[in-house]
């Protein structure tokens, strides 16, 4: 009988693995920064899957509001042609 391959996992749970972009959090926005200026595309989507945000960009840093958004849990995907990124994080607005 042949030998299983090992399942790879679906994303990239570590920061330190993505090393052209960082997501940056804080209480009122969130920071991308594109090191190595490459084209980004950055989705936002609730947990019903719904998209909130979605933007292409290629500056240095990007600035995401999140004082409008409902407070709620979130899910954050940066992706570049060769890599992505998905991260959750909450929205706090009381």
């Amino acid at each position: 009988m042949p030998k299983k391959k090992p399942q790879l996992p679906v994303s990239i749970p570590q920061q330190d693995k993505v090393s052209n972009f960082e997501i940056q959090p804080s209480e009122n926005s969130i920071a991308i920064k594109n090191k190595n200026l490459l084209k980004l595309e950055v989705t936002i989507c609730n947990i019903y899957g719904q998209t909130i945000f979605h933007d292409i960009f290629q500056e240095s840093l990007k600035e995401i509001d999140i004082r409008s958004f409902v407070s709620g849990l979130f899910i954050i995907s940066v992706s570049s042609e060769k890599l992505r990124q998905t991260n959750l994080f909450i929205a706090n607005q009381n």
